[in-house]
């Protein structure tokens, strides 16, 4: 796949609608960490936005994978969180997509399919660390904090 060929099934050309980017709320402390969330439902995405926004990440969400790619390029996020499978697309391949545009990106991969072989074959494949559905609120902010906390570098460093 060339650089700027975007993989087939997940532009939606027509539509540019954008959830507003988020800010971290008042009673958190601000953070200069920003996590972009790629996820086809709205609902999920607005969840995960908002547990993440109240621990005081910028988050920016997408359903849309040519807003992801603009928003990776108007500005790199540290992490990706991205579903398995997302706007017509396979997840990892969005995410290797994604991080030919920002290599020092690191990935969360939230699956829906605990054991699948594919899945966790990613984890060491191409870096990517997976987070199995459903989770807990907690849990999932410990976890971005540990991967950022980590500052290990995103899977297009290798």
């Amino acid at each position: 796949m060339l650089d700027d060929e975007l993989p087939s099934g997940g532009f939606h050309s027509g539509s540019r609608e954008e959830e507003p980017e988020g800010t971290a709320s008042s009673g958190s402390p601000p953070s200069c960490e920003t996590i972009l969330v790629f996820h086809s439902a709205p609902v999920v995405r607005t969840v995960i936005r908002e547990i993440l926004e109240r621990e005081g990440y910028l988050v920016r969400a997408t359903g849309d994978l040519g807003i992801a790619v603009d928003m990776v390029r108007e500005s790199p996020p540290d992490l990706l969180l991205i579903d398995d499978y997302v706007a017509d697309l396979d997840g990892r391949d969005a995410a290797l997509y994604l991080c030919q545009k920002c290599p020092s990106m690191r990935v969360l991969m939230v699956a829906g399919l605990p054991g699948d072989q594919r899945i966790e074959a990613r984890t060491t494949d191409e870096g990517f660390m997976v987070f199995p559905k459903p989770f807990a609120p907690a849990e999932l902010a410990a976890l971005v904090k540990d991967i950022l906390k980590a500052g290990q570098p995103g899977p297009g460093t290798k």
